[in-house]
């Protein structure tokens, strides 16, 4: 495409701009402030639950929040007993992803039967959630929308792609995980930088360097960028039924754990345009295919 098509196509969501000329005249720079403002003005309702104000409150502070036994005792036995027999059905379509050494299996809540899905709804379709990502996302987001998925992620021998502390995306976009499991330092936890999803002067160099040179999809993190913000690394062991809801355009990474240590979650993750806005998120469909 030529510098014209080039310019229309910045106001999407991909994640570059695969334009050497723009970019040095710093439209990735652009795109990132323009998106961040978009996403500034957006619904401010505050939500009704004192409980999920006060995690709303916390995701745009710190971008990140954890909320210990999220679901009732009850529920999440339900929920993870329902989950097991659905990793171990070889009937089900799963997608296999190899982030590097590791093995992670996903299993889509499209491709559930109805008795499993309505009880993993109790996470996926959760009210309370439901109302976080609303307020996350400043959009209306109805329970059970965004890619819904049960997960295993299986340590090996080796490295993962997900080990160096990444950025998703140049905008807010949030993902969440309720842990089926304990996770601790071998089973791969989330690494999280709170306050990192803030833009400043440090980030926006940095993203106009990244834009002229590699131009990856997902931006990179050095230390000395982390040093020089005075941000800290946080790793999230946890205990099972613990939720954990991130803005991905914050720095975030996957501790490497121990060979033959596993992890399992109910994951959800809401991606809007952020420059085409659609009044309401709907579910992602599996694109399993074995």
């Amino acid at each position: 495409m030529g510098h014209v098509a080039n310019l229309r196509a910045a106001g999407r969501r991909d994640k570059v701009v695969d334009d050497p000329l723009l970019n040095r005249c710093g439209i990735q720079v652009a795109r990132t402030v323009a998106a961040r403002a978009r996403h500034a003005i957006g619904r401010r309702r505050p939500p009704a639950d004192a409980d999920v104000a006060s995690w709303v409150r916390s995701l745009r502070r710190e971008g990140l929040v954890v909320v210990e036994d999220f679901l009732a005792t009850e529920a999440f036995e339900a929920v993870r007993s329902a989950a097991t027999a659905a990793l171990d059905d070889p009937s089900l379509p799963r997608d296999h992803v190899a982030p590097g050494d590791n093995q992670l299996e996903v299993v889509w809540r499209s491709d559930l039967d109805e008795r499993s899905r309505s009880t993993l709804d109790q996470l996926w379709c959760e009210p309370r959630l439901a109302a976080i990502a609303t307020a996350a996302e400043r959009a209306s987001i109805a329970p059970g929308a965004g890619r819904c998925t049960l997960q295993r992620l299986v340590q090996r021998a080796g490295s993962d792609h997900e080990a160096q502390l990444h950025v998703d995306t140049f905008y807010p976009t949030h993902k969440a995980w309720l842990y089926l499991t304990d996770v601790d330092l071998a089973d791969g936890p989330l690494r999280y930088v709170a306050r990192s999803h803030r833009l400043d002067p440090t980030v926006l160099r940095a993203v106009y360097r990244e834009s002229v040179g590699l131009n990856g999809p997902s931006r990179r993190i050095a230390d000395d960028e982390v040093r020089a913000r005075g941000l800290r690394e946080r790793v999230l062991t946890c205990t099972a039924n613990t939720l954990v809801v991130a803005d991905t355009s914050g720095y975030h990474g996957r501790h490497q754990g121990a060979p033959g240590a596993e992890r399992v979650a109910l994951h959800l993750e809401w991606r809007l345009d952020p420059f085409r806005r659609r009044p309401m998120l709907e579910e992602d469909r599996s694109t399993a295919i074995t």
